[in-house]
């Protein structure tokens, strides 16, 4: 369904390719059903790539093939049942930038990557030429926190809380889903990047624009919660008190334990305390500190060489003698730094993942931020559906 409805878009935004290995004679009936619904069967399968029998030693040789075939043909996701027992999926994936996924992960990988080319999508809702406004709620509505908003307004609450509610539950929960899934879409395109070793090409500056929208989106978020809380629990703050209302505030916290001890639990988990502690470190860098697009780390490996023996090592590569017939010597000089400091990087391991700095009680720290897209909105809206089923029992009674 999903395949027919890009084909009708025009221009074909983008395409989602169905391949399986060279058909197997026992399974001619499944060949048959995959062929009529647009799969496209390989010439090979059962080829080995010395790059990936080295990367995965010690695997059978059948998962070994399997890979080789995925690899070959350029495949983003494997799907397959049969994993041997020993296999690091991440470490696959790090090695070979090749994921292998279930039947519901492939769904979900194929809706992340259309919407990355603005094609709102849901396998839970199909439709065509569905606007982005009404889409998240519709495909993936938060029904605890629309259930809040409701109980609210039953009960009377004022105005302002019932627009702090529906805004959560509706405008921050679909802003935050698409921050989301663009971010996990320039996932895909980085893994797809280092599949083709893209070297100039990593998406770390797109990665990075969206994170910063990221971390605001959840930090203003907890805002909101926490003004939500101040109503539903009788906190009795008011607008000029702004500087008291604060997810770590020790004022807050306070009166919070006094009058909703419930809620304070909430609040003072551990889990918890340490995901927003992270979130307020990242969110503060992004508003004061820097823009957070996530760099490289590099373990260094003995001494650096001078630059005199860096030179050598360069003049004497394609890319270095290349350029020299192309450019004049002092404007080749001018790309000297560039390939020193390639030179130097080369020696060095370099750690798979990408990192930000950040602050947190008073020392600098590493995140993964490529790594932590859906743990960072699971613990948001995590945190928010506790604290909505206490309210709405408080609004009930």
């Amino acid at each position: 369904m999903l395949r027919h409805y890009l084909q009708d878009l025009r221009p074909e935004p983008c395409r989602v390719t169905l391949l399986a290995p060279a058909a197997n004679p026992e399974l001619r009936a499944q060949y048959e059903v995959f062929t009529r619904l647009g799969g496209e069967t390989l010439s090979y399968g059962s080829v080995v790539l010395p790059e990936v029998s080295n990367a995965l030693g010690g695997v059978p040789d059948d998962f070994v093939a399997l890979m080789s075939t995925a690899v070959a043909a350029d495949a983003d996701l494997v799907v397959t049942e049969a994993v041997p027992s020993g296999v690091d999926s991440q470490e696959v994936r790090g090695k070979l930038h090749v994921a292998f996924v279930d039947w519901p992960t492939v769904k979900r990988e194929c809706e992340i990557f259309v919407r990355g080319h603005e094609v709102p999508w849901s396998f839970a809702c199909p439709s065509w030429y569905c606007p982005w406004t009404p889409f998240y709620s519709i495909a993936e509505p938060d029904t605890t926190l629309i259930r809040l908003w409701e109980r609210a307004g039953a009960a009377g609450m004022p105005p302002d809380t019932l627009e702090l509610m529906r805004s959560l539950a509706l405008n921050r929960h679909a802003a935050l889903s698409y921050t989301r899934d663009k971010l996990l879409f320039y996932v895909q395109q980085e893994r797809a990047a280092k599949r083709h070793k893209l070297h100039l090409q990593d998406f770390a500056f797109e990665i990075g624009y969206f994170l910063n929208h990221y971390y605001v989106l959840l930090w203003a978020g907890l805002d909101q919660i926490n003004w939500i809380v101040n109503a539903a629990f009788n906190l009795e703050f008011r607008t000029k008190d702004w500087r008291r209302v604060g997810t770590l505030n020790k004022d807050f916290l306070r009166r919070m334990r006094e009058r909703a001890q419930r809620v304070a639990d909430i609040y003072e988990d551990s889990d918890f305390v340490r995901w927003v502690k992270m979130l307020a470190g990242a969110r503060h860098f992004v508003a004061h500190g820097g823009f957070s697009m996530p760099t490289e780390l590099y373990i260094r490996s003995g001494d650096d060489p001078s630059d005199d023996e860096l030179d050598k090592e360069i003049e004497q590569g394609n890319e270095w003698r290349e350029l020299d017939r192309m450019f004049p010597r002092e404007w080749l000089d001018l790309f000297r730094p560039t390939f020193r400091h390639k030179a130097r990087l080369a020696r060095h391991q370099k750690i798979e993942a990408r990192f930000i700095k950040i602050e947190i009680d008073g020392e600098e720290v590493l995140i993964t931020p490529s790594m932590n897209i859906e743990w960072d909105f699971n613990n948001f809206f995590g945190f928010a559906h506790k604290i909505a089923d206490v309210a709405i029992e408080r609004l009930t009674a």
